[in-house]
């Protein structure tokens, strides 16, 4: 049976770091999440570790933050899905390319907790999303927009 390519990039990978350990004397295989760590102690960026280490990172979707970030708001599950409704299609329209996900997120759930009367200030929602008000302000004001959302604040 033939080996894939893929497979064969892994296996590599794998030969490379047992050589590694062997040559400083380990003779036990590390976890990948501890070569990472040690690596980051290294000062490495995330990106050359995930190049060095054969990785690929996906970048961040807003829509993955919704669900932590409504929760540490104590939000419902219908603001929640309120907010990726408003993200998906933001996604299509591409109002948020270029934005930081976090900020996006942030925005989105303020619109959605406002419009389900569950209202956040943009104050609380920039705190758990570490984001900046005027980040939150910013991102809310464009969604409005691009998204043609009604809303009284």
């Amino acid at each position: 049976m033939a080996i894939k390519s893929e497979q064969s990039g892994k296996n590599d990978r794998i030969a490379s770091t047992i050589r590694h350990n062997r040559a400083r004397g380990k003779h036990t295989i590390d976890a990948m999440s501890e070569i990472v760590l040690e690596l980051k102690n290294r000062n490495w960026k995330n990106a050359r570790i995930a190049r060095e280490l054969g990785m690929r990172i996906l970048p961040a979707m807003p829509k993955d933050y919704v669900p932590r970030f409504a929760s540490m708001l104590g939000l419902s599950d219908k603001v929640q899905a309120r907010a990726i409704r408003y993200l998906g299609k933001a996604k299509k329209i591409e109002a948020s390319s270029g934005k930081g996900p976090t900020g996006v997120a942030a925005a989105a759930l303020y619109i959605a907790a406002v419009l389900e009367g569950e209202k956040r200030t943009q104050r609380e929602i920039a705190e758990v999303a570490h984001v900046t008000e005027v980040t939150v302000r910013n991102r809310y004001k464009e969604l409005v927009k691009e998204l043609n959302i009604k809303i009284e604040v």
